[in-house]
């Protein structure tokens, strides 16, 4: 009984452990991962903008989002994929992103999406809402004339809706983005955790009954 009892927790805990072995929490600061491919993930959508808080005197971005379907941490959910260039005069230093409050986040950078600045760090906002990539000066900051890598969040959401982003480094401005919008039910994670637990059920009850 021992040995079956065992078995059913290793299930349970293997299947929760890589489904958000690599994510961030809320009110979590941590080194971004590294997602090397993007190779079978489909296209859904994309959007551009510009952001130039005070021109003449700070940063002036234009970005591109795009939305990918992904399996990556349960079956057709939502990675939002981002990437800016500034033209100057001053550095970019923070982009921050949302509304991801009630989501799995998995946060990084594209190496196979394009080469660019990568951020130092990525961090997550106490409530769990607003995801941000941070460019430390000095070394790293997205200077003129430079881009950055392309920013990634992996998410299990499965639709999103009309959303912001803004670019910082002192002055901030926003433009138009995407974000997640309803929480998948019931979760692939905890549906397949329930047919291990029923699973190990079924087996000690033939194991009493035997």
């Amino acid at each position: 009984m021992f040995t079956k009892i065992l078995a059913l927790l290793t299930c349970g805990l293997g299947l929760i452990s890589s489904g958000i072995a690599s994510t961030i929490g809320p009110g979590t600061t941590a080194a971004p991962d590294i997602f090397s491919s993007i190779a079978g993930l489909t296209l859904v959508t994309s959007t551009t903008g510009t952001i130039n808080p005070v021109p003449g005197t700070s940063f002036n971005a234009s970005y591109t989002e795009w939305v990918y379907r992904d399996n990556s941490i349960c079956a057709n959910c939502l990675d939002f994929l981002i990437q800016f260039s500034n033209s100057g005069p001053g550095i970019a230093e923070r982009l921050t992103t949302s509304s991801f409050d009630g989501f799995i986040t998995d946060v990084g950078y594209n190496t196979a999406a394009g080469s660019g600045v990568i951020p130092t760090t990525v961090d997550r906002s106490a409530n769990g809402q607003v995801i941000g990539f941070n460019f430390i000066p000095p070394g790293t900051a997205v200077n003129s004339g430079q881009s950055s890598a392309v920013l990634e969040i992996q998410t299990n959401a499965v639709s999103f809706t009309s959303g912001f982003l803004s670019i910082q480094n002192g002055t901030a401005g926003s433009g138009l983005a995407f974000q997640p919008s309803a929480v998948p039910e019931p979760k692939s994670t905890a549906v397949l955790f329930g047919a291990c637990l029923l699973l190990g059920i079924v087996r000690l009850r033939k194991t009493r009954s035997a």
